[in-house]
């Protein structure tokens, strides 16, 4: 045997030690909850989970029942994703870079709503979504003053079979998909740099009275660099460019007299 060959069977060999090991530890990872809890270090403000999974190859994980809760001083959010597969570049983690080159899931639910001090509450409240595990007026994390040095990019993100889509009082439900590109610092800027937004015979609801039905919309937007936190509300739509196209039926602004306080 030449030592072509003898390197070329000891690098066969080394790769397949490799990749016996990763399957064994990634899986192990994956299904035991071991990622899970390394990545909700702080469940107050951040917490994932997911019913089942597994990997195959490094940097590929598929994953079925995500569920994603998160908290700031101002907002609650929680996530669903029935499946999605994400796929990565390991060796950026050790420069504190979670690089999803691509991401594609499917079975989508997003509920957004305002965090609210004890005994104040608001006239819309009771229709705000619920997200488990969490108080609408559960005390906000605390923040800390300086940027994270770890940075999230997502290249090529795609998710189908959106169903609905709750924020504050306004819950939307129908049939979309969403995809796009996006940078984000923690506790740093953000940037948006294409989403997209499709929803086809959605209905969109306060409470149980139907506002709109049916509805066709398209957003096309894109977010320069910037600091959310200090350009919030009115000042962050500065930022914001793109286009909105809907069309449908409007039902009913009876919610409206609610809102306003009147009877």
């Amino acid at each position: 045997m030449t030592r072509r060959w003898t390197w070329l069977l000891f690098v066969l060999l080394f790769l397949g030690m490799f990749e016996a090991l990763y399957l064994v530890a990634g899986n192990w990872a994956v299904r035991s909850g071991t990622l899970a809890r390394l990545l909700s270090r702080k469940p107050e403000k951040f917490q994932v989970a997911w019913a089942s999974g597994h990997t195959l190859w490094p940097g590929i994980v598929h994953l079925e029942g995500v569920r994603i809760r998160g908290q700031s001083e101002r907002l609650q959010t929680y996530v669903q994703i029935d499946r999605c597969t994400v796929r990565m570049h390991l060796f950026l983690l050790a420069v504190c870079r979670v690089h999803f080159y691509r991401m594609e899931g499917a079975g989508f639910s997003l509920r957004v709503r305002h965090r609210r001090e004890p005994g104040k509450p608001q006239l819309l409240d009771r229709n705000d979504p619920p997200i488990p595990g969490l108080e609408q007026d559960a005390p906000p994390p605390a923040r800390k003053p300086y940027p994270s040095p770890w940075t999230l990019h997502f290249g090529s993100a795609k998710i189908k079979q959106i169903r609905e889509i709750w924020v504050g009082p306004y819950r939307t439900m129908g049939q979309g998909l969403a995809e796009g590109v996006v940078d984000y610092r923690l506790r740093g800027p953000l940037a948006v740099k294409r989403a997209l937004l499709k929803m086809d015979g959605a209905t969109v609801v306060v409470g149980e009275e139907v506002i709109a039905d049916p509805i066709q919309a398209e957003l096309y937007a894109t977010i320069p660099s910037v600091l959310v936190r200090e350009h919030r509300g009115r000042p962050f739509l500065r930022y914001l460019s793109g286009r909105y196209r809907a069309s449908g039926q409007v039902a009913s602004l009876g919610f409206l007299n609610e809102a306003l306080g009147k009877r």
